[in-house]
């Protein structure tokens, strides 16, 4: 017991300190209890204990709890002990009742913790006993909420409330946020959200009357707890701009769940205006006023508007109220529902759309224009005497939260009203000897010059109306580049276009913003603009590396289509260089490789040899071996062999444990190829063994059996034991039709290498014994090899083996169209697509099947076996349903071609990407 209080109880632990994992200390608890010394622990040993497994049982393996209560030995436990102890922890909870020994705080939110899952699990299972564990969970919460703030003690039994959203569960949760906010000075952000979808979700203006009182009552007092704000003057500002009306929608929220003096601490200078206004318009909506019937429903109102902000909801319906008679409190609620009605339109547009059109209706777009016209002439409307004191900053967000929907929704009316107004009221006005004075006026003219680009302004005439609100030059710069950034998302040419106005305006646009235009000129295909942006003189290194990444990145998709290669080379080149001066140039080099193969197949394989060796050079060891691998691959296969001779020369001393694969690759390539001289010159560098092979390998490529020694190339692998020359050796043999020796070489196989390597060769067997045979004694021969490689070899077949035994099916004589389609379909029994997306889950490669096979399939007596491993696509499918295709228009049957090509083209649009890139990918498990 000493040992283990230690370890609960110690702040760290020693180099030779004993450690624990839950099965020791619960075996050990178990023995104490049944010895009947478990009081011996003692109560502050058993706490620990369920704050340990309380701990546990809310962690992931890598993702431990950071809950309230969490044990400080958590991090020194098996992740294997990451998993749900809540029975442990109730039987602990018990055993301290029936010693009475007292539950401390942490034992009851443990307690309740535990109550808390197992009603959740008889709500999920429809067992009869929630009630009872949510009465024991809600027993726990009553007698610890109020001994802390912390947004986990008080969470989770709050949404254990709202998982059977009951009308006495929704009372029951409001009751208690309530409580919270008129125990303590604010509201967790968590509870926030979680009130303001209850609020949405169950409460509309409709909704409970007792629930509305209990809410609205709490924030009253609430915001009477705030200090009296004191005299702000419009010119006392803080130095940071927030950026749109999300941040007055922020301020009336902390404006509600926010008080007293630690959190008016929290308040920066940069905050001060902003949290003034709110709580000035805060309090006089909500202050309590029993002599009006109406402002329950009003409070009420401008409380589900905000929540429906600030969950970005739109699934709500409820009914208008009427204002108050109270004119102070009717310009409030004016003032809260026009910020909360506007956050509620950009949501509802979305960020990040050009326009409005794009997604809905033009007849809802005419009708958003006509609310927003009716907020503004509403809120203009408000006399000074009775709105609520409004700096200037303010004024200036909510003006410029108006012209981003004006440009939105691309009206011209709301947008010369709202220019106007500002200029009427002179929100562009500034004091030269108050800096602060400026603060707003950034996002004023951004949106304002965003807008009237929006409305067809011409380029010329929006910078010239911006230039006479203000002649600040940073403002100036700021809003042309944000405007220019916005505006090349949609057309990058004409804002690069703009970009040029500007300048020849006297507004020279920051390097950023003209990286991202030609980021965008790039996005959209046009790369006639290349070379003005790569040596553009305002752009820095890394500005020039992103404009480079954007081309390679179009050039490595498209090819020509988007880029000549021999300008595609030069950027490539002249990206090599700009690597050297990035701090982090890895991110430019994976698309330099990218970039080195897509030339190779374009036909410039000398720039790109040149250009790897360039890079090689710079960066030692940058390119690793398998993109070395794809680049000699790529060469060979586009006849390049000089060029992938020079590349190995270059590359094998990097990589010293590859050099002898890619010596054996490109010299067998070589040769089979053609060209004799280069890969005779090459074999003659690395020995016997490999010239030898080389030139069986060209004979037998060039349908020369006579020249192939079978027994030369037997002892070759004899000699090297060697997986790949045995597979190259067995190619050969293969190839010359010596089958007896390739059967000779695939016993030694079978007694030196892997169950991997041992079904490759015996695969590659049979399907040479497929292919060079008759129709009328493939079947009989297939039989043959496979159960001499089974019964003495221990030959493993997999999906390639299932593919050569149905091509086997498929070349039988006498098949005919209505056979081959059966076994079509008894194919698709065995797991392989269909093709079929069903409803609602198009892009998603379809798992139905059709009913199991009804008897095996046989290849002569040997039946087809049923793998369970992964089916892929270009491995496995698109071979086998090409046998399909040219099978059933041999047959004369073109209707079933059609429908299997139909199936490949609809599994190949699911993967595009992955066809483009030359990727595998699983279709069926």
């Amino acid at each position: 017991m000493a040992r283990l209080r230690a370890f609960l109880d110690s702040e760290s632990l020693g180099y030779d300190s004993r450690k624990y994992t839950i099965r020791q200390i619960r075996h050990r608890y178990v023995l104490w209890k049944r010895d009947g010394v478990l009081h011996l622990l003692g109560p502050r040993c058993m706490s620990s204990i369920v704050c340990l497994l309380g701990s546990l049982s809310l962690s992931d393996p890598g993702n431990p709890s950071n809950s309230f209560h969490t044990h400080p030995r958590q991090s020194d436990m098996p992740a294997s002990n990451n998993a749900p102890h809540w029975d442990m922890v109730v039987a602990i909870c018990q055993d301290k009742q029936r010693l009475h020994f007292p539950l401390l705080t942490s034992d009851r939110y443990w307690l309740m913790r535990a109550h808390i899952v197992r009603y959740r699990d008889c709500i999920t299972c429809g067992r009869d006993d929630a009630g009872r564990m949510l009465s024991i969970a809600r027993g726990c919460y009553t007698a610890i909420r109020h001994t802390s703030s912390h947004p986990e003690l008080h969470l989770s039994f709050l949404e254990a409330l709202l998982v059977q959203p009951t009308p006495e569960h929704v009372q029951e949760f409001t009751s208690h946020v309530a409580k919270i906010l008129t125990r303590f000075d604010h509201l967790h952000t968590s509870l926030r959200r979680t009130l303001f979808r209850t609020v949405v979700a169950h409460a509309g203006v409709g909704g409970s009357s007792e629930t509305k009182k209990t809410i609205l009552q709490a924030l009253a007092g609430h915001v009477a707890m705030s200090y009296p704000p004191a005299a702000t003057s419009s010119q006392v500002e803080c130095p940071n701009p927030l950026p749109d009306v999300y941040s007055l929608t922020y301020a009336l929220e902390r404006s509600l769940f926010e008080a007293g003096p630690s959190a008016e601490a929290l308040f920066s200078v940069a905050d001060d205006s902003l949290m003034r206004w709110a709580r000035i318009v805060s309090r006089r909506v909500f202050t309590a006023a029993p002599d009006d019937d109406y402002v329950d429903d009003l409070r009420w109102s401008c409380l589900v508007l905000l929540s429906l902000v600030q969950t970005r909801s739109a699934d709500w319906t409820g009914m208008s109220v009427e204002l108050s008679s109270d004119p102070i409190r009717r310009a409030a609620v004016m003032e809260w529902q026009m910020v909360c009605i506007v956050a509620a339109v950009e949501n509802l547009l979305g960020g990040k759309r050009s326009s409005p059109d794009d997604v809905i209706p033009m007849n809802v777009v005419q009708g958003l224009c006509g609310v927003i016209r009716k907020l503004w002439s509403d809120w203009t409307a408000i006399p000074p005497a009775i709105a609520p004191p409004r700096p200037s900053y303010v004024s200036r967000l909510i003006c410029a939260s108006f012209l981003k929907l004006a440009g939105r929704l691309e009206d011209r009316v709301l947008f010369d009203a709202c220019r106007g107004y500002c200029e009427a009221t002179e929100l562009w006005a500034i004091d030269e000897s108050a800096p602060n004075t400026t603060i707003g006026l950034h996002v004023l003219a951004v949106e304002q010059l965003y807008a009237a680009l929006r409305c067809g302004t011409f380029f010329e005439r929006a910078l010239v109306d911006l230039v006479v609100c203000t002649t600040d030059m940073g403002i100036l710069t700021s809003a042309v580049d944000t405007a220019a950034v916005r505006y090349a998302s949609a057309d990058p040419e004409h804002a690069q276009e703009f970009l040029s106005w500007a300048r020849h305006r006297g507004i020279a646009p920051s390097g950023e913003a003209i990286a991202c235009v030609g980021c965008a000129l790039a996005r959209h295909g046009i790369a006639s603009y290349l070379d003005l942006y790569i040596h553009h003189p305002s752009l820095s290194a890394e500005e020039r590396v992103r404009v480079a990444v954007a081309y390679l990145r179009m050039f490595n998709a498209h090819g020509h289509r988007f880029l000549h290669p021999m300008a595609a080379a030069d950027l490539a080149a002249r990206a090599t260089s700009l690597a050297t001066q990035v701090t982090n140039p890895g991110h430019l080099l994976r698309f330099l490789q990218s970039t080195l193969l897509r030339l190779i197949r374009e036909g410039w394989a000398a720039r790109a040899v040149a250009i790897t060796e360039d890079i090689a050079t710079r960066y030692p060891a940058t390119i690793p071996a398998p993109i070395y691998s794809r680049l000699l691959f790529a060469l060979l296969r586009h006849r390049e062999f000089k060029l992938a001779q020079r590349m190995l020369t270059h590359c094998a001393p990097l990589y010293p444990h590859m050099a002898s694969t890619w010596k054996t690759i490109v010299t067998l390539r070589t040769m089979q190829g053609g060209a004799n001289r280069v890969a005779c010159k090459s074999a003659s560098k690395t020995g016997q063994t490999l010239r030898t092979m080389a030139v069986a390998s060209r004979r037998a490529y060039r349908g020369n059996p006579k020249g192939v020694s079978s027994s030369r190339l037997l002892a070759l692998y004899t000699a090297t034991s060697d997986p790949t020359t045995a597979l190259y050796t067995l190619q050969i043999l293969l190839r010359a039709r010596r089958f007896q020796a390739a059967n000779e070489l695939y016993m030694r196989i079978g007694q030196k290498e892997t169950a991997e390597v041992r079904t490759t060769a015996g695969n590659m067997i049979l399907d040479g014994v497929t292919n060079r045979t008759s129709r009328g004694q493939r079947s009989r021969a297939f039989v043959h090899t496979f159960k001499t490689f089974t019964g003495k070899h221990a030959f493993e077949p997999n999906r390639i083996t299932v593919n050569i035994m149905l091509k086997v099916l498929l070349s039988e004589i006498g098949l005919g169209a209505s056979q081959a389609r059966a076994l079509f379909d008894d194919v698709i029994r065995m797991g392989y697509p269909t093709g079929a997306v069903p409803q609602g889950m198009e892009g998603v490669v379809p798992k139905t099947r059709l009913a199991p096979l009804s008897s095996p399939l046989l290849v002569g007596d040997v039946e087809i076996p049923q793998l369970t491993s992964p089916i892929t696509y270009t491995r496995h499918v698109r071979p086998l349903y090409k046998m399909f295709v040219k099978t059933f228009y041999a047959l004369g049957d073109v209707q079933a071609a059609r429908k299997v090509i139909g199936i490949m083209k609809v599994l190949e649009a699911q993967n595009t990407r992955r066809v483009v890139n030359g990727q595998d990918w699983t279709v069926s498990l």
